[in-house]
């Protein structure tokens, strides 16, 4: 990206700021109308419905919907009514995110004390009612307090907790900001690669869940992160982005924080005019919300402009406005970082005394702040999670093989059991088609067998009438015409003379032929169907031929 191209986005939102500034007014004008009505919606819907856990509800998130606009008096009394009415109906979750909720407020006005108070109180009811989502969240809100008093080892401990807690019941958007929290300790702890590692890792879960307000603060820490690296065109980039967004959602702690890293930007840039007024228009938001950490870190920059300005006085008065907001805020990481600007003032006066003593508290409060051993503590901490993280994903792997091996060898018991049956399956289809082929080659035979029967029976039966016929034709055919030949022959022979002895003998002989022959067709014609067969049956027939 070109210097060029730098210049024309700057110049963008200066023109931007100045339109934001004419809405601010604009929005001051109309803002008594539109706050009458929001408070007559919110009584329209109390109004319909009754004393009981869900009017806690709407009030807590009527409350919190305040608390990210920055209007931290209005959210802390629409918290106290449903606290006091949770309290009543002895609603235990209700009680417990009304107080988490108040101690939010708490830690935007840099009263850590209370706000950790709450934070224990909504901690032991959320553990109580078995609530994991909402006692992580509390964690890592107790998280952030010890690391606005400089403990980070306590810090981090309490956002690993909150991560475990987030991770086992898989919650998306906490493990999220559970990370970004894990990336402000090593953004602390100038340990920039992997402060950017958790934050590119917790933006990208915001971003596929559309949590816009979650957004845009990682989207302004990244921002921190490249400014402290000295890399200002990757910087000024994530910083316009989360302005982008804030501007849209209206989160005026985020506008602040943006506008304050641009500043940061200019600063560097050595356009110290520029960084003056973006200073001036965060400190201003700032004051509203009573960001007493936010402040001192404004105040702290402005300090540094006016000393390279050479305008003593004003640098001076910055750095004690600072070292105000610092103490008041309890924020041990801007004490030390007023006492170090207090000290470098004095000292470029030659107010070596001064500067001496400044930086003795100086020295006093990084000494407390951050030292070797609280990094080292910190890293094996991590190192310690991410063990643990390793030794539950390889549990879980075990148990994941376990379970494969067990559904592997159900599977084989089941592969094996449907072969079997299959093969018995197969073996008896086997066995019935031979045996349905045994009964139709029986079937086929006994057919056969009827068949041939039929057959003879037909062949013997057309013998008998053949044969019936053939003797009837003999008996009463040619037998009958033998027969009249003879008694011809007989009628001619007692005709013929008697003394013609020859031709009588003749006509005896021819005679006895015919007799012969009456005979024999009668012999054949009783042969081929006996007259016993047909008047007795077959065993007289036999009996009489015998």
């Amino acid at each position: 990206m070109g210097i060029a191209f730098i210049q024309m986005i700057y110049q963008k939102h200066i023109l931007y700021r100045h339109v934001f500034m004419m809405c601010v007014i604009l929005f001051s004008i109309t803002s008594f109308a539109q706050e009458q009505h929001e408070l007559d919606s919110l009584q329209t819907v109390l109004n319909r419905i009754g004393q009981d856990t869900n009017r806690v509800i709407i009030l807590s998130d009527f409350g919190f919907e305040k608390y990210k606009l920055g209007d931290y008096d209005k959210s802390m009394y629409y918290l106290l009514m449903a606290d006091s009415l949770a309290e009543k109906l002895n609603y235990k979750k209700g009680i417990a995110s009304s107080l988490n909720r108040i101690g939010n407020i708490c830690w935007s006005r840099s009263k850590c004390v209370e706000a950790l108070e709450y934070y224990s109180k909504a901690l032991a009811i959320r553990k109580q009612i078995g609530d994991k989502q909402g006692a992580a969240g509390t964690i890592s809100n107790m998280g952030n307090i010890y690391g606005n008093w400089g403990d980070y080892a306590k810090a981090l401990e309490q956002y690993l907790e909150g991560l475990k807690m987030r991770e086992e019941i898989h919650d998306t958007l906490g493990v999220a900001k559970s990370l970004t929290n894990i990336g402000n300790i090593y953004l602390h702890e100038k340990n920039f690669s992997r402060s950017l590692e958790y934050y590119f890792q917790s933006q990208k879960i915001y971003e596929k869940i559309d949590d816009q307000y979650n957004n845009a603060m990682v989207l302004t820490n990244i921002g921190i992160t490249y400014l402290q690296m000295k890399e200002y065109s990757q910087s000024l980039i994530y910083y316009l982005k989360s302005l982008t967004i804030e501007e849209k959602i209206g989160d005026k702690l985020g506008i602040a924080n943006s506008l304050n890293g641009i500043g940061n930007i200019y600063e560097n840039k050595n356009s110290n005019e520029k960084a003056i007024e973006y200073f001036m228009n965060a400190n201003r938001i700032l004051s509203e919300l009573e960001d007493k950490k936010g402040m001192a870190e404004t105040y702290n920059s402005l300090g540094n402009i006016y000393e390279k300005l050479n305008d003593s006085e004003k640098a001076l008065n910055c750095f004690r406005k600072q070292m105000e907001f610092a103490k008041e805020s309890g924020n041990k990481e801007n004490i030390a970082a007023s006492y170090q600007s207090i000290s470098d003032h004095y000292y470029k006066k030659k107010d070596y005394k001064n500067a001496f003593d400044n930086y003795k508290l100086f020295s006093i409060e990084m000494d407390s702040l951050l030292n070797e051993s609280t990094i080292s503590k910190t890293s094996e901490m991590e190192a310690k999670y991410q063990n643990e993280k390793k030794q539950k994903e390889i549990s879980i792997l075990t148990k994941d093989n376990e379970i494969k091996e067990i559904l592997l060898k159900k599977n084989r018991i089941q592969i094996f059991a449907l072969a079997t049956g299959i093969a018995v399956l197969v073996l008896l289809g086997f066995l019935l088609y031979h045996w349905n082929q045994s009964q139709q080659r029986q079937r086929i035979n006994a057919e056969i067998v009827k068949q041939q029967d039929i057959q003879l029976k037909t062949i013997i039966e057309t013998q008998e009438k053949e044969q019936n016929r053939i003797a009837k034709d003999l008996h009463d055919g040619v037998g009958q015409m033998l027969s009249g030949l003879k008694l011809s022959l007989q009628s001619v022979s007692e005709e013929i003379n008697n003394n013609s002895s020859l031709s009588e003998k003749k006509l005896n002989s021819s005679i006895k032929i015919v007799d012969e022959a009456v005979s024999e067709v009668r012999s054949i014609a009783h042969q081929m169907m006996p007259h016993a067969l047909n008047m007795l049956g077959l065993i007289p027939a036999i009996e009489d031929m015998l």
